[in-house]
């Protein structure tokens, strides 16, 4: 089959050549690996991947073969993990930005750490004063009079007091973790920024 499709291929050159015919031609390769040149493309062909070629038997395109659907599902989740991490990229440029534009010094990051986390604490002292004066009279109650209509309301009130007051630690906790993040990824930033080679107009 090789000697057949050189022997075709002589062919076509031969009239190229002579200039009987200088439409371009077509080689591909059929499903048992034989390689044909013809002057004209099959419709069945189309779709598979093949070479167009001038009349001196020169390579002029090189078509791949489409992709079947599992080929194409599979670029398509390609292109969809390229894309989230683009967007996670861009997303980070940003966040990067806003850190450095917030902070001009680690110390002003501490600062504002301690700043919320004053608030938090300020909070939760407010919601433990509470939560003493509540159970103090719940228990005042419940001795002097257990069947008092009050005991039910001051119980959902100390409950839901409790609650708050654990909101809050977790709070604080996220806070502390945030701003610990921050910090190392602003020094990361500024050990980029200090290492990176500097203009000569700009000393």
């Amino acid at each position: 089959m090789m000697l057949l499709g050189a022997v075709i291929m002589g062919g076509f050159l031969a009239l190229g050549a002579s200039g009987v015919d200088a439409a371009e031609l077509y080689r591909w390769k059929e499903a048992g690996g034989a390689v044909v040149y013809a002057d004209t493309l099959p419709p069945d062909k189309v779709r598979d991947g093949h070479a167009v070629l001038n009349p001196q038997g020169r390579e002029v395109r090189l078509l791949a073969p489409e992709p079947t659907p599992e080929e194409r599902e599979a670029l398509r989740r390609e292109e969809a993990q390229r894309e989230a991490l683009r967007r996670e990229a861009q997303k980070q440029a940003e966040r990067d930005a806003m850190l450095l534009k917030l902070y001009a010094s680690e110390a002003s990051i501490l600062e504002a750490r301690d700043a919320r986390l004053a608030a938090l604490d300020a909070q939760r002292e407010v919601l433990e004063r509470q939560l003493d004066d509540q159970r103090a009279r719940l228990a005042m109650l419940e001795g002097r009079e257990p069947g008092h209509a009050e005991i039910p309301e001051l119980k959902r009130r100390i409950e839901e007091g409790g609650q708050a007051i654990e909101r809050l630690q977790q709070e604080r906790r996220r806070t502390v973790d945030a701003f610990a993040q921050d910090l190392a990824r602003w020094r990361a930033l500024k050990l980029v920024s200090s290492s990176a080679p500097r203009s000569r107009l700009n000393p």
